[in-house]
């Protein structure tokens, strides 16, 4: 039997995007001697000696650019993905989440798409390899007791890529 072609396609139905914005931030050291040992290991003790860190006069290997990573979680069609498949499109997806702006390089989301902040924001570090990893287990690991005072402007934007991303 003959079927008629159509131009219709089918349905899409949203699928979960996951993609993260890195906002650029700098460690400062933690300087107060009363405070609760956060950054212990796990079976309670604190670190011992301090490291001061002075981004002037840290040793070559332990020089890394450091991220607050902010992970968002999208349900789109993987049309609408693919429009937004750039830095400038989760850019535009993350703005239309926090502020509801919409964007005028893309069209308006489908009824049943929408973004939304996981709230699972982590601070990450990247090698001179560029191997992403957690920041305070480089902190642990490397004896320097530093913190995070506030992030800076946002520096880039990826996909999740389960092998990449912590």
């Amino acid at each position: 039997m003959y079927k008629i072609p159509t131009s219709e396609t089918p349905e899409e139905t949203p699928e979960r995007y996951t993609f993260y914005c890195y906002h650029e931030t700098y460690p400062v050291t933690a300087e107060d001697e009363s405070d609760d040992c956060e950054y212990s290991v796990n079976d309670g003790d604190c670190l011992g000696q301090r490291a001061t860190y002075n981004a002037d006069n840290i040793p070559a290997d332990l020089t890394r650019k450091y991220f607050c990573r902010q992970q968002f979680n999208a349900w789109l069609r993987p049309s609408t993905q693919k429009k937004y498949n750039s830095c400038h499109g989760m850019y535009a997806l993350a703005n239309l989440c926090l502020w509801g702006e919409q964007d005028v390089d893309f069209d308006d989301l489908n009824e049943d798409e929408c973004v939304e902040d996981a709230c699972e924001d982590v601070y990450v570090c990247y090698d001179s390899d560029d191997n992403e990893s957690d920041a305070f287990s480089f902190f642990r690991k490397n004896r320097m007791r530093c913190t995070f005072s506030e992030s800076t402007n946002t520096a880039f934007a990826e996909w999740r890529d389960p092998v990449k991303h912590v």
